[in-house]
């Protein structure tokens, strides 16, 4: 077993920092950025052994009030597009292939290679990481509030939302018991009480507050209207 050396965990974290240089580093394995109310990362998981590490790409909602920065959406890399498998990355293959994983990685979340991005991309990131359940996140509650918001923040009519949220119940309804039971008990209250353009403002203004995260790289995110929609 080798685990990764500190000078190794320095170079890995450098190599990933100056390849994606719109992101701002935060804590640890950690880089963020933040597009108005969404927040996307990339966070290198080395594991419990620290010998092999996976990048995975992420996004977390400053329209939900949490704890910590989640690993929303998390998108971990593949050893390809369509396995499950997630690919493991000891620091031999790192310091001679890095830039097939960097080209893997991007051939595989091209949304984490975007600096701006438009409500489209993130729309569409939600529907397929709902719509395609994930083997570390079956079953994705928070991505379905975190979708709804967005929705509802970036001028969806309300009809569409009606029926994502339809959409959303139904689904749950397949879910074994004992998933998520006691957040889906109050999952449509919640969700309802923060269907309010002034609520979320606060909470966006509070959550950025709470992180001390005011410095990151921020980059507008497109709306609807600026979109021709």
């Amino acid at each position: 077993m080798n685990i990764f050396t500190p000078s190794e965990k320095k170079k890995i974290k450098k190599d990933w920092n100056e390849s994606m240089r719109f992101y701002s580093k935060y804590k640890l394995n950690c880089m963020i950025k933040r597009n108005d109310p969404i927040l996307t990362g990339v966070y290198l998981h080395m594991g419990g052994s620290a010998e092999r590490y996976t990048p995975a790409f992420f996004m977390h909602n400053l329209m939900i009030p949490d704890e910590t920065i989640s690993l929303g959406g998390y998108g971990p890399m593949r050893v390809q597009p369509q396995n499950p498998i997630e690919e493991s990355i000891n620091y031999k293959k790192h310091s001679e292939k890095f830039e097939d994983i960097i080209s893997e990685f991007r051939n595989q979340y091209p949304i984490a290679f975007l600096d701006y991005v438009d409500y489209d991309v993130v729309n569409s990131y939600y529907e397929s990481f709902i719509n395609n359940p994930q083997i570390n996140e079956p079953y994705p509650l928070y991505e379905m509030m975190g979708h709804i918001l967005l929705m509802f923040w970036y001028g969806e009519q309300e009809e569409g939302i009606k029926n994502k949220i339809k959409e959303y119940e139904h689904i749950q309804g397949f879910w074994p018991e004992g998933a998520h039971a006691k957040a889906r008990s109050s999952w449509k209250e919640d969700l309802l009480r923060l269907l309010d353009h002034q609520e979320l403002s606060r909470t966006i203004e509070s959550e950025i507050t709470k992180f001390g995260i005011e410095k990151i790289n921020i980059f507008p995110m497109k709306k609807l209207c600026e979109a021709g929609k």
